[in-house]
């Protein structure tokens, strides 16, 4: 297939409006009408953008006070304009009105993995637990008033789990850390869900979208003959070369400065030599469903490592076609009206919200690629 685009806005970048100076953002998501809310971990700030790119309002600000944030990593929006901010250092969901007003607060009693937020129909969030040392990666569905339930449990590869011992040079402070770490190639644990309630989700190595009804129970597979590569002695060593070089972030409301800054380098230094590997590289890379329930599915590139095309199939299971590799690829949010948002860098390195409107999919070419 090919896509028919047309840009609607930039927001951002270097020599953007000052309102648009992000650091990094971490979470975006599209109201049912067309605003983006767009979260920046490092400022602790929340911001609305209107479908034309100017800025609609900020939402609440860091702090300590009700409705403030201490660490937000990830947001979603409801069906009804509501805004729900996940904040690691309150271990709660912050709700917010169509105004940006505090609306509520409710406690939550695990951590949760943080780019997993999606709304359900009926308001609920689902949500999946960090695994650690589990057999299975638990979904669960959040009420806003404070209740919980097991929706689905995902198949897990346990992670590795090793003592670091980080000491000052003048001894300063001492701190061991267990440091657990998936092996590379592990599958990935992808969700979104659908109009009708119905949650597409990967959890495997092969092809195979699994469509999950809202009683938790599989109602069908999205599949297509494409089988895993192994993971072979070559690729692991691509793979360490690659850890070597990769930045390394650590997060937490609790730790000093000094140790976070300690902790940062060993793992950066540690990285590629404690990596371990899953013996095949699962096919699925992202998958995300779009306003009108086309599940969009990118594979991953035959080297293991690049982006593959992207196949979409409809509401329905049905293969519509596949976009080439060069081809438009999975958004960070998909909105109402063929909104889709990227977030990007400018020639500054400044992150950029590029938003941009899908016309059409046009079919060309063989279908059966």
């Amino acid at each position: 297939m090919a896509a028919v685009t047309e840009d609607v806005f930039v927001a951002g970048g270097a020599t953007g409006a000052a309102w648009a100076s992000f650091n990094r953002i971490y979470s975006a998501a599209f109201t049912a009408t067309g605003d983006l809310a767009v979260l920046d971990i490092v400022q602790r700030r929340v911001v609305l953008v209107a479908p034309d790119g100017s800025r609609r309002h900020e939402v609440s600000r860091p702090g300590d006070g009700p409705g403030e944030y201490r660490q937000p990593v990830s947001l979603v929006t409801l069906g009804d304009e509501r805004l729900v901010v996940y904040d690691r250092g309150h271990m709660s969901f912050l709700v917010f009105g169509p105004d940006g007003d505090f609306v509520d607060q409710a406690g939550i009693q695990v951590d949760i993995v943080s780019d997993m937020l999606r709304g359900l129909p009926d308001g609920r969030i689902l949500a999946a637990a960090v695994a650690i040392d589990e057999p299975n990666r638990s979904l669960d569905l959040y009420s806003l008033d404070g209740t919980r339930e097991t929706f689905y449990a995902a198949w897990n590869i346990p992670n590795e789990a090793e003592d670091l011992m980080l000491e000052e040079a003048q001894g300063a402070y001492r701190a061991i850390v267990n440091v657990k770490t998936p092996p590379e190639f592990a599958p990935p644990l992808l969700i979104d869900v659908l109009s009708d309630g119905r949650v597409a989700l990967v959890d495997s190595t092969g092809y195979r979208i699994k469509l999950i009804s809202p009683a938790g129970t599989i109602a069908g597979t999205l599949d297509r003959s494409i089988e895993p590569m192994d993971v072979t002695p070559a690729i692991e060593q691509a793979a360490r070369d690659r850890r070597a070089g990769a930045s390394i972030s650590v997060l937490g409301a609790d730790i000093s400065e000094q140790a976070r800054r300690a902790l940062m380098r060993q793992l950066q230094d540690d990285a590629a030599s404690r990596m371990t590997f899953a013996e095949q590289i699962p096919v699925i890379n992202r998958m995300a469903v779009d306003s009108e329930d086309r599940v969009w599915v990118e594979r991953t590139g035959r080297d293991g490592f690049s982006d593959g095309p992207t196949d979409v199939f409809d509401a329905d299971g049905t293969y519509l076609g596949t976009l080439s590799t060069d081809g438009l690829r999975i958004p960070r949010a998909f909105g109402p009206d063929g909104l889709m948002a990227y977030i990007q860098r400018d020639e500054l390195n400044s992150p950029v919200v590029r938003v941009i409107r899908l016309l059409a999919l046009e079919r060309v070419g063989d279908p059966s690629n």
